[in-house]
């Protein structure tokens, strides 16, 4: 989905508003039409999610504030909240934080979200973040920005009080850059380096050169041996040589709408599931599938499950359980999956 460059990832007081609308309704019960709405919400534009999750990391982090904790208002708050959806559910809801969650999101949006990442002004923080051959990841970097790393990633964050670098050694990975005039957002691979205030872009690392395609706003490209940078706009992508023997400008492609779609498909709403029982992972998928998913027996949904999938990749989700030995899926027409337990 193509954003308009004066929205930066988090900076939307009116999506936080609506976020903290959408969690208040959830703690005193969604009706089925409420959560049905809440779904469709939440898949319609990235930041809503990442709202919502940035909410409730915050509502946590709150209640293991030493000097909140005694706070009849605060007591109640969980601090351990499940990766996502369906992820592992222990101990009772959230309770006591509803009149703050308006307050909670005009913090937020005032920069609290730079002690969530741990990152204060004037220090440096440095961090590690590597993807597996078939894996993904969404990090929430210090100053709000979001990396989503495709397969085979890996990252190298260094953040100082006057520059937030970003190492690209391997893979491919999509920044939405947060806006911060005063600390420029570079990302650098193998030479390369990607210049940004607020914006969003795509860097992937392929034979010989660094791919750079445009999703919001401006880059500046930099290059050892170039004497000038290039600058790329929404829609743009270039590839630039990594070998300096290859002289000449990198050309500048336009890209389609819907070409910028496919080429970043890989970065569509997943599962991320740490110990969900199969019932709860069950549900999730039915909730966003026209293929439905049954259980045949009772005793089968208290089965402890782990992955990432995609919302809509309810096959691959099949597969795994019938690779494991244990479960077979029988398949009612092209809308019904029924999964039973192997005796």
């Amino acid at each position: 989905m193509n954003r308009s460059g004066s929205h930066s990832p988090f900076n939307d007081d009116t999506i936080e508003a609506a976020a903290a609308s959408w969690l208040a309704q959830r703690e005193e019960g969604f009706t089925p039409e409420q959560e049905s709405g809440f779904l469709r919400w939440r898949l319609v534009d990235p930041r809503h999610a990442a709202a919502i999750d940035r909410l409730e990391e915050t509502i946590g982090l709150l209640g293991q504030l030493p000097e909140l904790a005694g706070d009849a208002r605060f007591t109640n708050i969980e601090a351990d909240r499940p990766a996502s959806p369906g992820a592992a559910r222990s101990g009772g809801r959230r309770r006591g934080w509803l009149p703050y969650v308006a307050g909670l999101a005009a913090a937020l949006a005032l920069g609290f979200v730079a002690w969530q990442g741990g990152w204060w002004p004037g220090g440096v923080v440095r961090q590690e973040v590597a993807t597996s051959t078939d894996g993904y990841q969404r990090v929430q970097l210090p100053d709000s920005s979001i990396a989503q790393l495709n397969a085979s990633t890996q990252l190298r964050i260094q953040f100082s009080p006057r520059e937030r670098r970003v190492a690209l050694t391997g893979g491919e990975a999509h920044f939405n850059v947060a806006k911060d005039a005063a600390r420029p957002f570079v990302v650098e691979a193998h030479g390369v380096r990607v210049r940004a205030v607020g914006t969003a872009f795509n860097v992937r690392l392929v034979d010989g050169a660094v791919d750079v395609l445009v999703t919001e706003g401006v880059v500046r490209i930099e290059r050892d041996g170039a004497p000038e940078p290039l600058v790329l706009a929404a829609n743009e992508r270039t590839s630039v040589p990594t070998d300096a023997d290859r002289a000449g400008e990198p050309a500048v492609e336009k890209v389609r709408p819907e070409a910028i779609r496919a080429e970043l498909a890989w970065q569509e709403p997943r599962f991320v599931f740490v110990e969900a029982t199969l019932a709860e992972v069950v549900e999730e998928f039915n909730a966003r599938n026209r293929v439905q998913l049954q259980l045949a027996d009772p005793e089968l949904g208290s089965r402890v499950v782990g992955g990432t999938f995609r919302h809509d990749d309810v096959a691959t989700f099949v597969r795994m359980l019938e690779n494991g030995g244990d479960v077979t899926a029988e398949r009612v027409g092209e809308s019904r999956i029924v999964l039973h337990r192997v005796h």
